[in-house]
């Protein structure tokens, strides 16, 4: 990043060391259990890594089933993105959207009390493939927030229906906020269940931390 050599480059310095740097890619992997590393460096001799095991589930095109939890603190319209979200579309980099909604995935799932708190996932309901008119699917999910010092329930959302009438495709993107404002600070597991009128059911967690 370079800055412009006048009186203010230092506070232009100053003022970027202290926002996060967001840094986002996306590769192909086979289902599997790895361990991720990422390097970095600000020139020189120094370096930091980081690393974290990652593991893929296989997708089971007949199997109900949701996806990992994405928890973020920043979402776009997707409207408003234009060229943008064309340029990551042509470097295959598909975009988490859901409801005209780009959800942008957080490096640590930290939040505050006055960050917008959000999560993306995808529901997997083979039974859209081809529904019975007579008796088409039903779809809800529910949000549970865990203290996780004690194991208590914080926050339970219930039930809470999901419009599918109008879906054709099988693979359903969903983005939802989480209620932080209703929690004190604290350590979490957000827990999602979903379940359809098949008497399908699958659960997801991701932790998060609130200040």
């Amino acid at each position: 990043v370079d800055f412009e050599d006048n009186g203010d480059s230092k506070k232009q310095a100053e003022a970027f060391q202290k926002r996060p740097l967001h840094y986002e890619n996306q590769f192909d992997l086979a289902s599997g259990k790895y361990n991720l590393k990422a390097v970095f460096s600000s020139g020189g001799a120094s370096f930091g890594k980081v690393e974290m095991p990652l593991e893929v589930g296989p997708y089971k095109p007949d199997q109900f089933a949701i996806s990992s939890l994405a928890l973020s603190r920043e979402i776009h319209k997707a409207a408003d993105l234009g060229a943008s979200l064309d340029a990551s579309l042509l470097e295959d980099k598909i975009p988490l959207i859901a409801s005209g909604i780009q959800i942008v995935p957080s490096g640590v799932n930290e939040f505050k009390k006055t960050d917008v708190a959000v999560f993306y996932m995808e529901i997997y309901e083979p039974l859209l493939s081809n529904p019975d008119p007579k008796n088409p699917p039903g779809l809800a999910i529910e949000m549970r927030v865990l203290d996780r010092k004690t194991g208590g329930e914080a926050l339970d959302t219930g039930l809470m229906r999901i419009d599918v009438s109008n879906q054709a495709n099988p693979v359903i993107p969903l983005g939802e906020r989480i209620p932080t404002d209703k929690l004190s600070p604290g350590s979490y597991t957000l827990e999602l269940s979903a379940l359809d009128t098949a008497n399908n059911q699958f659960k997801r967690t991701a932790d998060f931390e609130l200040r």
